[in-house]
């Protein structure tokens, strides 16, 4: 009997091979795009999953709040994992701390080569037994057990070492001085995901080598990743009650009734956390949820396509089941055969959706960034999923039409009266209206994200980020040579100014102590500040509002060889603004309280090394990125103590008609002064889109699964339309008969399914508005939604429609009355 449902099955596939295919591809695209998101949503949230102790890891952050200003810290003091340890033993099995000198990257040495390595980091001995990181090399035991020793990635052991054994190299971290590093290890390149990236892990005992003893026992800087491992999950809740008595206990007198710790989830960190100083780049969790149900949208699209579809074409062989019936053929035996042959489709539905996401895969994985392909071959869950999918909507599809059509009595049946007296059940307009409205959500979607990326991308940020060079020269000896190394440039026509800062404009800026004297509550406070060398202000075009830049003491003594009169008074004020200016930005002169910005003009605000005092104020600018509200802000100008400490890049604004040929005049200046450490560079630009890059990947997902959806639901109107148009094939003749032109058969036919798009446009309008003002709302800076988005997102949908269903409209339309009324 089985073979006999094949038979039948096969033979109307064949039959209606176009129909056929447009059933299964729609399906098939719908499942495979659905599995590709769910492949993403696996990705994001699995980060860090992989620890055999994840549920019992927790990171330490710590919250500095003062009057409104201060950080949200996901680093804390040196001093704090041990002394958690210590004091909660009954809590703490183990701890952990990272610590990378807050730098860009390290110069590294081996054998007359110089590197440059972003991904370096001293750890305690316990990194290996807290993170379950596979050695390939070396014991996990005792790697980090001494000083000097370090373990690298299988890709730099490549990288520096070939073939070669790496375990007893030596390396040079090369800083102010050279600190020799035994290699003792050799971790696997993971492809598990992790918020912990690194290439490079340096036991943290060398730290004690090579720096002040009291500079791991202070407990105000706050550069340590902190990582705890608790006996059990319950004591999470319980150290955490603990904490506020730890810090008054330990923490600075100064800053400790301003600081709270807190304890934060292992699992949590990738798409939960969003603090300042982040180890690496997180995610978000409404992007998830927007992949889940963009997933859910396009799954649904195509199982209303199916449905639809089968049921629509089950109608058209209304006739057989009459001769069926009328030869003997019972109610079971006709539900069975109508659902073998929806299963069956689907089941051919499932092959072409596994060719679809091996082949769609790679593409995508570009497109996300994530390694989306690995979870294909080695998930057995992604098969699951797929085939439950599958194999259930063509259940659901075969049910309809069963029980249907199996129930029609052949008694009541006469010729003509299957399609023509078969009355267009609602539910379909129904689905096909549910159909579109997921269609245009996902394509105003698009037009909205697509817009709202070109805003942040482009947006004024208050300075001038174009034809900026980037180069990282922190913690290395390229610091004590920026000065020459800016005299040499400067030679250049090409470039056209030079100087340096503490973290990259308009993507992150640091915490530093000051004091407000015009607050009543003047103590010393964190504020968000960057520390600066000269030039800072014209190399970034940023706007001076009143007051004045800093002035350099070299170009004061030009001014004074020139000859020209000053008051000596008024010559010592601008030589000593090394130690004693800053400017702060429009918004900190509110947040003092200050009437306008020529109030701030030689207020004091002073610093733990002295007094400063205010002799400028900018226009707001944004100092990270626009995710963030602009901030009140100092720029304070470094000092020859402090510059070899804070300054981590040099920023070079060069001629934007010879770009080229300034960096050719960079790498010049460079291996003439410091050969010994390589040069890296980037475009400020560059590194601020970059800031973007989870707006700029779900944009362009949500493109391409706008269009899945469009595709899916056209195949199905497609389908949908011949469906119509042959139950009006002798509407269409008669009409013919009495004179009606092919425009009005067009018109006539098209009526129908156009009515069900408007519906749907009416309907998708008003929902897609508010989710997208949702959307917007998470963004401090965001764009305003315009009708044109909507009549964009209508126009497309309305010509592709038409376009869709002109196909079988005009082909029916020209057929002559008698052809239209003979082929009933």
């Amino acid at each position: 009997m089985f073979k006999s449902y094949l038979l039948i099955t096969v033979r109307n596939l064949l039959k209606n091979k176009l129909f056929s295919l447009i059933n299964i591809l729609g399906l098939a695209l719908g499942i495979a795009s659905s599995t590709i998101l769910f492949l993403l949503i696996k990705h994001e949230t699995s980060y860090d999953s992989f620890h055999k102790q994840k549920n019992l890891i927790f990171r330490v952050t710590e919250t500095i709040d003062q009057n409104g200003v201060g950080e949200h810290s996901a680093s804390v003091p040196f001093p704090v994992a041990i002394t958690l340890q210590k004091d909660y033993s009954q809590w703490v099995e183990k701890s952990v701390r990272l610590f990378n000198f807050q730098m860009p990257s390290l110069s590294i040495s081996y054998k007359n080569k110089n590197y440059n390595e972003s991904k370096f980091f001293f750890a305690d001995s316990s990194f290996f037994e807290v993170f379950d990181f596979k050695l390939i090399e070396g014991d996990a035991q005792i790697c980090l057990s001494q000083a000097h020793t370090v373990v690298i990635s299988e890709s730099i052991a490549k990288k520096y070492f070939g073939n070669e054994n790496p375990l007893g190299k030596e390396i040079i971290l090369k800083r102010q001085i050279d600190i020799p590093l035994i290699v003792t290890g050799v971790f696997a390149d993971s492809q598990k995901p992790s918020h912990l990236v690194f290439d490079f892990i340096a036991s943290f005992s060398t730290l004690y080598n090579i720096s002040n003893n009291d500079f791991f026992n202070q407990w105000v800087w706050n550069p340590c990743w902190t990582y705890v491992v608790l006996k059990d999950i319950d004591f999470a809740e319980q150290l955490k009650g603990q904490l506020p008595t730890f810090v008054q206990k330990y923490f600075d007198e100064k800053i400790k009734d301003d600081v709270s710790l807190d304890l934060q989830p292992l699992t949590d960190i990738h798409l939960r956390s969003n603090l300042d100083y982040e180890i690496s780049p997180n995610g978000d969790i409404k992007y998830v949820y927007i992949f889940i149900l963009t997933a859910a949208f396009i799954l649904l699209i195509a199982s209303i396509n199916f449905i639809n579809l089968s049921n629509a074409r089950a109608l058209l062989r209304a006739k057989e089941v009459v001769v069926r019936k009328a030869i003997g053929a019972d109610k079971e035996e006709l539900t069975k055969q109508f659902i073998i042959e929806s299963v069956l489709m689907s089941s051919i539905a499932l092959i072409f959706a596994f060719i679809d996401v091996e082949l769609a895969a790679p593409y995508l994985q570009d497109l996300s960034g994530s390694p989306i392909s690995a979870y294909i071959t080695n998930d057995w869950n992604i098969i699951k999923y797929v085939l439950l999918t599958g194999l259930s909507i063509g259940l659901v599809a075969g049910i309809y039409p069963a029980i249907y059509l199996a129930s029609f009595d052949p008694s009541k049946m006469h010729r003509g009266s299957v399609l023509t007296g078969t009355k267009e059940p609602i539910f379909r307009s129904v689905l096909v209206v549910i159909q579109f409205v997921i269609a245009i959500l996902l394509l105003i979607s698009t037009f909205v994200s697509s817009r709202q990326l070109d805003y942040l991308k482009n947006a004024k940020l208050g300075f001038d980020k174009d034809y900026v060079l980037v180069v990282p020269i922190g913690g290395s000896p390229s610091v004590l040579l920026y000065d020459e190394i800016k005299k040499r440039l400067l030679h250049h026509g090409e470039i056209i100014s030079v100087t340096s800062m503490e973290e990259i404009l308009g993507s992150n800026y640091q915490t530093h102590k000051f004091k407000a004297n015009s607050l009543v509550n003047n103590k010393l406070s964190y504020y968000p500040s960057i520390i600066v060398s000269h030039d800072f202000l014209s190399t970034f075009n940023i706007e001076l509002v009143t007051g004045r830049n800093f002035i350099q003491k070299r170009k004061l003594a030009e001014v004074n060889d020139a000859g020209i009169n000053m008051n000596e008074d008024w010559f010592r004020y601008f030589e000593e603004d090394e130690n004693n200016a800053v400017i702060i930005n429009e918004t900190m002169v509110n947040y003092l309280g200050m009437s306008s910005p020529q109030e701030a003009i030689g207020k004091e605000f002073s610093r733990a090394g002295g007094t400063e005092k205010i002799i400028g104020v900018v226009k707001d600018f944004h100092i990270t990125s626009l995710h963030s509200p602009v901030l009140p802000f100092v720029i304070d100008l470094a000092d020859d103590k402090i510059q070899r400490s804070f300054l981590k890049y040099m920023a070079i604004k060069v001629d934007n008609k010879d770009i080229e040929k300034a960096i050719l005049v960079l790498e010049k200046v460079w291996k003439k002064l410091n050969p010994y450490q390589a040069l890296d560079y980037f475009f400020l630009e560059d590194k601020l889109n970059k800031l973007y890059m989870k707006e700029q990947q779900w944009s362009k997902i949500s493109l391409q699964f706008s269009l899945v959806a469009i595709s899916i639901a056209c195949m199905g109107l497609f389908g949908l339309a011949s469906f119509i148009v042959e139950k009006q094939r002798k509407d269409v003749g008669i009409r013919r008969a009495i004179g009606a032109t092919m425009t009005e058969i067009v018109l006539f036919l098209s009526a129908k399914l156009m009515k069900l798009v408007v519906a749907s446009i009416l309907v998708a309008a008003p929902i897609s508005w508010i989710l997208m003002q949702i959307w917007l709302s998470s963004f401090p800076y965001h764009i305003v939604m315009s009708p044109d988005i909507f009549i964009y997102a209508a126009g497309i949908i309305f010509i592709i429609t038409f376009i869709t269903i002109s196909f079988h409209t005009i082909k029916i339309a020209i057929q002559t009355p008698m052809e239209a009324i003979k082929s009933l």
